[in-house]
């Protein structure tokens, strides 16, 4: 049986609950336009523009969810 000793980090650090999350909702809102623009064009540039409206909105769940280390910390 294992058992986890650590005490868990604190979370001081982070933002305060009544805070929003700017930079999330920047690339939300730019996600957004995007492929809004993206609807407007056609051919080539609008698949270019579909492609970053994905990637921005990658980018904004990479920012909420900002621990992607997985296993790597993990020691034997």
């Amino acid at each position: 049986m294992l058992i986890d000793t650590r005490e868990p980090p604190s979370s001081d650090d982070g933002l305060p609950a009544w805070e929003p999350n700017w930079a999330m909702w920047l690339r939300v809102a730019l996600a957004i336009g995007l492929g809004w623009v993206a609807t407007a064009s056609a051919g080539v540039l609008a698949v270019l523009l579909i492609f970053a409206s994905f990637a921005a909105a990658c980018s904004a769940v990479a920012v909420v969810f900002d621990y992607w280390g997985g296993l790597s910390e993990w020691q034997q």
